[in-house]
This record gives structure tokens, sequence and C-alpha cells, in this order.
């Protein structure tokens, strides 16, 4: 009721999905976002619900900005009128200082790369992720280095379109 309240929406948690995943936690989280001149523009909450099945994990985070999120990746697929931008990327953890290669910088020009640097030791991993907006609400179903292709997360935002009915 509080979150309803203070973020003007409620939202939608399923105890699990037709493949197999099932909720196992959730959590609420503070979020700004800054612009560099102007500092912080906008707070707001978000919720991630976790499912898992057989050790593999989907995140589930819905969260109302105020602020259009622009949508990655590739429209998938028109769903009852909603659009579901599926994206998939390598994330390549390295350390300071670390030098991308010719073919690197290509892959991160297409976006199919990101960089993130900090780690001693490199390592990567593959995010996928299925996105979509309703009523000013932005929705994201995630996984790394997961089990679920673009179409199963689309079948699993399905059915989370059709709870919210």
């Amino acid at each position: 009721q509080q979150f309803i309240r203070e973020e003007g929406y409620k939202p939608i948690h399923i105890q699990s999905f037709s493949n197999g995943y099932i909720y196992s936690r959730g959590h609420v989280l503070e979020n700004q976002i800054n612009d560099a001149e102007l500092g912080v523009v906008d707070t707001f909450k978000s919720t991630t619900f976790e499912y898992e099945k057989n050790g593999d994990l989907l995140y589930f985070t819905q969260e109302k900005s105020g602020f259009p999120v622009n949508q990655f990746g590739t429209l998938f697929e028109s769903y009852k009128g909603i659009e579901l931008w599926y994206y998939s990327y390598i994330n390549k953890f390295v350390p300071d200082g670390y030098e991308m290669s010719e073919e690197e910088k290509e892959a991160e020009s297409r976006g199919e790369l990101i960089i993130t640097y900090g780690p001693e030791e490199i390592s990567s991993v593959r995010v996928s992720s299925l996105s979509w907006c309703v009523d000013g609400i932005n929705y994201n179903l995630m996984q790394t280095d997961g089990k679920l292709s673009a179409e199963e997360l689309c079948r699993m935002a399905r059915e989370i379109i059709l709870t919210d009915k």
C-alpha cells in the first residue's frame, strides 16, 4: 500500500510462470536520475522480483521514472498493442587501463558489447533482456548468462501482460 501511495502504481507480481520459473524473492530500490549539469533530476522507486528454475535466475523489474525509456535492441513483437523489445549483449569486465581491440570497438559501436572498467580480472557475461512500457511504467525481464531464448522471454512477458488485464 505504501508503494502504491508513493509511486502511484501497483507492481505486477507473479508467483510462477508456466515454464517453471518460480518467485524466490523481491526488493524495492531507490533510484536517482542524474544530469552532469543539473544534478539529481528525478528520484523514484522500482521493484525487482527474482525468479529461479534449476539455479537459473531471472529478474523482473518495474519502474515509473517520469522519463521515457529508450527501447534498445530489436522490436521482437507487438502483443495486444504493446511493443516487446529484445536486447542481448556481452558485458565484459576489465581492469582500469584496458585497451580495447578494434574488434571490440566495432562490437561496442553496434551495441553488442559493453565494457565495464574496474575489476582486476577480465571476465564476461551475456545479458539478455526483454522490455516494454505500459501507461508510463517500464517493465524488464533480464537474465545474465541465462538459458531463456528471446521467444521464451516473450512468452513470459505475455503472461505478465495478461495478468495485468
